[in-house]
């Protein structure tokens, strides 16, 4: 610590304009009365997050609202619950929004470092390098309770302000923030509960082994990536991950599959529209699945990680060795480069092509346009209501969609 220390009447760095004795110097006090270790090391985390408040309290209202959003990136609500907020509020501080930028913690650290007493820089430095998981819990004892991260293996045992009161038969999965305060780990925020009981655990390790291959590294889940899928295990509800990928093959390798893949027992041939072949999954699928051959490349697409594992491992089998190329996952946030746009436009024509043949429209006596198709005059009919909808396009994305609708009818 620097030599420069505070003084007990000299104005507080925390910028509450109080004196230091009036201030955080109380808070040390405080602090120290308390023999408990838990609470010693949660007023820690208190006084800290006061700090962080206090200090970028401005910046932080200007940047929570669009912050916000970024965090809800992936969860199913629009809304953060209020009782979630120090889930955010923890994300907001502790971690790097922007890969490249520092943290809000990183940064009150290297201006105001010097200044914190001994205690609260290891508790500040403990929770910039902490991360929001998963935990198996696997028992407990006393006011500890033992944990496994879902995600490393690592097994990490807690304290508790109370004990644990859940019953041992019940199989828990919690999500939370753990910093390791001396020998110790604490939760710092909110801690949310479910129970296992659906294959949650097999669920987020699916795509903890996703998010691995699609970085082509072993990274950590990022906090927003974490929730999103939380809420989505806890609500048991799909978590669409609209990935899209290609190989790339050569005229042999097209002549060949052009031939093998319409005996594939787990797929199954839908239609030939220009000069693309399109296949869907053999079984029950939930949402929109496609494997599409051109003479170029075999591409696939799929909402649900089971599918595309599924559809990937087809690929695979049929084509060993060829490298995946990337065009889309919602867990990049990014869109996809201008070099594939041509193609991921391809699959989504063809995915709005196949809910509007699917849909119920007024102007068909809320039938759908499959249904029309299978009356005598039903191809013309809706060629005639596309020609309709032209007249009323206003860009050369709507008009190249009504014409692939039209190719499909055909």
């Amino acid at each position: 610590m620097s030599n420069n220390k505070i003084g007990r009447n000299d104005p507080c760095p925390c910028g509450s304009g109080k004196k230091y004795k009036k201030c955080c110097g109380l808070l040390g006090d405080i602090r120290g009365a308390s023999l408990d270790p838990f609470e010693r090391f949660n007023q820690n985390l208190v006084a800290l997050k006061i700090k962080l408040d206090q200090h970028f309290g401005n910046q932080i209202k200007r940047m929570r609202k669009v912050a916000q959003l970024q965090f809800l990136h992936f969860s199913p609500d629009p809304a953060l619950p209020v009782e979630h907020e120090t889930i955010f509020s923890d994300w907001l501080w502790f971690d790097r929004i922007e890969t490249e930028q520092p943290s809000l913690a990183e940064q009150y650290l290297s201006q105001q470092g010097e200044y914190l007493e001994e205690s609260l820089k290891i508790c500040l430095e403990s929770l910039i390098n902490s991360h929001l998981s998963v935990y198996r819990v696997l028992n407990s004892s006393d006011l500890k309770l033992h944990l496994r991260d879902i995600f490393n293996q690592e097994e990490i045992t807690v304290m508790l302000r109370e004990a644990w009161e859940v019953s041992p038969q019940k199989q828990i999965l919690l999500m939370g923030r753990l910093i390791q305060l001396e020998q110790d780990y604490i939760f710092s925020g909110l801690v949310l509960m479910m129970e296992d009981n659906n294959g949650q655990e097999q669920f987020f390790i699916d795509h903890w082994n996703y998010w691995n291959r699609l970085m082509k590294a072993i990274e950590p889940l990022s906090a927003p990536i974490v929730y999103g899928l939380f809420d989505h295990a806890f609500k048991k509800m799909y978590f669409s991950l609209d990935d899209l990928r290609l190989l790339s093959i050569s005229n042999q390798e097209y002549n060949d599959l052009i031939i093998m893949l319409p005996s594939e027992a787990e797929l199954n041939h839908l239609h030939d529209t220009g000069d693309v072949s399109w296949f869907t999954l053999s079984t029950e699928t939930h949402g929109y699945v496609r494997l599409a051959l051109t003479q170029e490349y075999l591409a696939i697409t799929a909402d649900i990680i089971t599918e595309l594992n599924q559809l990937s491992a087809i690929a695979t089998r049929l084509l060993p060795g060829n490298p995946w190329q990337i065009v889309n996952s919602t867990l990049l946030a990014v869109p996809p480069e201008a070099k594939y746009s041509d193609i991921w436009f391809l699959f989504l024509k063809d995915k709005q092509t196949e809910h509007w043949l699917n849909t119920p429209h007024m102007e068909l006596e809320n039938k759908t346009p499959t249904e029309i198709l299978a009356e005598p005059d039903g191809k013309q009919r809706l060629l005639s209501l596309l020609d309709d909808f032209s007249t009323n396009i206003n860009s050369e994305e709507e008009a190249a969609l009504i014409q692939y609708m039209k190719n499909r009818i055909n």
